[in-house]
Order: structure tokens, then C-alpha cells, then sequence
């Protein structure tokens, strides 16, 4: 999940958001997985952002081949 989090966070930095680089990480299953992303500072369009960011990480994810994840942005 490192190697994970390093893509997550880098791309996110390179897209102007501010990953703290504190993730949680929930696994139940392959199924049945989340992530919650600590940023710094939330977007003033958070809608869009989260739905930016959502894509972000679950391309990233899916490069991985560990299919989709449930995100929380706080």
C-alpha cells in the first residue's frame, strides 16, 4: 500500500491539492475497500474536487490492479 500511497500523493500534488500524506487504509475485501485522504486545505469547490480526486485515486488503483476504492476527503 505504500507504493500506492506515494502514486496517490504525488499525483495529487502535481493536480494543486495538498495531501498531508496521512491515508487510512479499510480493507474487508477486493470488494470492499476504502481510503480516507487527509489534505491540508479543502477545495472551495469540494463537489468537484472529490470527484476529481476520486477519479485520480481510482485510476491509480486500477494501474495496481486493486480495483476501486471508497474515498473520504477530509
Amino acid at each position: 500500500m505504500i507504493k500506492l500511497q506515494e502514486q496517490i500523493v504525488k499525483k495529487l500534488k502535481q493536480e494543486g491539492y495538498t495531501p498531508t500524506g496521512t491515508f487510512g487504509f479499510s480493507i474487508s475485501s477486493f470488494e470492499k475497500k476504502s481510503i480516507t485522504i487527509d489534505l491540508l486545505e479543502i477545495p472551495k469547490e469540494k463537489t468537484a474536487a472529490e470527484i476529481e480526486i476520486h477519479k485520480i485515486v481510482n485510476e491509480i488503483s486500477q494501474e495496481n490492479e486493486l480495483g476501486l476504492f471508497e474515498i473520504t476527503i477530509q
